[in-house]
C-alpha cells in the first residue's frame, strides 16, 4: 500500500493491492460489492425432506438481483429449525439457481436464509417471538401482529419484506397486476393453537421517509387493489377473501393496509385489478410428466408419470409447509398409484417425481373436503 502514499488510487489499485498483500484473489468480491451496484436476492425455491436415522434435505435456491443484472458468487448461511434446536452450515450461491443435498441430526420444520443477516441483500427481516396476546410490531417490515391466541407454547414469527417483484402467475393471468416492487414472506415456528391477525401497509406516496412503496404500480383508485396469498414457490397467487382493506379518507393518495385475520406461513403480496394485462397461458413448455386426477379433489387421488423411459421412479407428496406425507418409491412408468388422503387437512399439497434420485417434475392440486 506505501507504493499509494500520498497518490491517486483507484478501486482497482485497492483491489490490486489488497490481492498481492493478502495472497487471496480480490476480483469476485470487488466485481459484486464495489464495481455493481444494487443487491443481490436469495431465496429458496423449494426444499424436500426425507425423513430417517439421518434426514436428509433437498434444498433448490434462488438467485435474483436489485438494481443489476449481475449473478453474485458467495458463502450465505442456512438456518434449519425444528423449534427446539437449530443447525446452520454454510452454502455457496453461485448462479440463477443452486440445489443442495444436506443430511441433518434433526427434522426440521423450517428454515431461513441469512437468518443473522450477514449479507447486504435486498431482503429486510425480523423475528418476534411471541409470550402475549398483544399487538407486536415487526419493525422494519411494514406489518404488524394483533395475536389472538398464543397455543400450547411460545411461537416464533419471521417476516421478510422483500424487495424484489413476486413470481408470476403460474396459470393464466385473471386480469390482476402483481406488485412490480415487492412481496412478504412469513415462516417460523407456528405452535398449535396459535392465532394472529397480520396487518401488511402499502405506501406509494412520494414520501421520502415511508413512500415509493408501489408508487408506480398503484395508477388509480385504491378501490383496485387486492391481496393475494400462495403457501410458497411452485403454488400459485390465490385472492384473498375476507380480509380488511384501509384505505383511509382517500382512495388515491396511494396508502393503506391490509389485515389478514389469520396470519398463515407463506407469501403475500400486492395486486391490481387490470383486465388490459389480458389472459395469457403460462407459455412454459416443459413436460409435466405427472397427472393427477381428480384435481381438486375430496380425498382419494390417482396418480401417474409419463417418462420417456422405462424404470422405476418415486413419487412423494408434500403438504403446504414441505412436509412428507406419503411415498411411493416403487412405482414404474405409466402406472397408476391411488392415494388415499382423506384423513389429511384440507389445503394445496405438492407430487414431486423422481428419477435415480434426481427431482424431475412437480404439481400441485388440492385436497378439498
Amino acid at each position: 500500500m506505501n507504493s499509494k502514499a500520498f497518490s491517486v488510487a483507484t478501486s482497482a489499485d485497492l483491489r490490486d493491492e489488497l490481492t498481492a498483500g493478502s495472497g487471496i484473489n480480490m476480483n469476485r468480491f470487488f466485481d459484486d460489492w464495489i464495481f455493481t451496484p444494487g443487491f443481490p436476492h436469495f431465496s429458496i425455491d423449494s426444499a424436500y425432506v426425507i425423513s430417517g436415522g439421518l434426514d436428509h434435505v433437498y434444498l433448490f435456491t434462488r438467485q435474483r438481483s436489485k438494481g443489476n443484472n449481475h449473478i453474485y458468487s458467495m458463502p450465505v448461511e442456512i438456518t434449519f429449525s425444528d423449534g427446539i434446536q437449530d443447525t446452520t452450515v454454510t452454502i455457496i450461491i453461485d448462479s440463477l439457481t443452486n440445489s443442495y443435498h444436506i443430511p441433518l441430526l434433526m427434522l426440521p420444520t423450517w428454515m431461513a436464509l441469512d437468518r443473522n443477516e450477514k449479507v447486504s441483500d435486498a431482503i429486510v427481516a425480523n423475528e418476534r417471538i411471541i409470550t402475549s396476546t398483544a399487538v407486536v410490531i415487526v419493525n422494519e417490515t411494514n406489518v404488524t401482529l394483533y395475536v389472538q391466541n398464543l397455543g400450547v407454547s411460545p411461537s416464533l414469527v419471521r417476516i421478510e419484506h422483500h424487495f424484489v417483484p413476486p413470481d408470476p402467475f403460474l396459470q393464466s393471468n385473471p386480469g390482476i397486476r402483481l406488485s412490480d416492487y415487492h412481496y412478504w414472506s412469513v415462516n417460523g415456528n407456528f405452535t398449535n393453537g396459535f392465532l394472529t391477525k397480520g396487518l401488511f401497509v402499502y405506501d406509494g406516496s412520494t414520501n421520502g421517509t415511508t413512500g415509493y412503496l408501489d408508487n408506480t404500480f398503484i395508477t388509480g383508485s385504491e378501490d383496485s387493489l387486492v391481496f393475494l396469498y400462495r403457501p410458497g414457490a411452485g403454488f400459485n397467487w390465490q385472492v384473498l377473501q375476507g380480509i380488511t382493506h384501509a384505505m383511509g379518507t382517500s382512495t388515491t393518495d396511494k396508502r393503506g393496509s391490509f389485515t389478514v385475520d389469520t396470519l398463515l406461513i407463506g407469501e403475500y403480496t400486492l395486486g391490481y385489478y387490470d383486465y388490459t394485462v389480458g389472459i395469457s397461458e403460462n407459455t412454459d413448455k416443459t413436460p409435466a410428466y405427472l397427472t393427477i386426477t381428480p384435481n381438486p379433489g375430496t380425498g382419494e387421488f390417482h396418480l401417474s408419470s409419463s417418462l420417456a423411459h422405462e424404470g422405476i421412479n418415486e413419487i412423494i407428496i408434500y403438504d403446504s409447509g414441505g412436509r412428507e406425507v406419503i411415498r411411493n418409491s416403487n412405482l414404474r412408468s405409466n402406472e397408476e398409484w391411488v392415494v388415499q388422503l382423506g384423513n389429511k387437512t384440507s389445503g394445496l399439497y405438492n407430487a414431486v417425481l423422481f428419477k435415480d434420485n434426481n427431482r424431475i417434475s412437480s404439481l400441485q392440486f388440492v385436497l378439498s373436503k
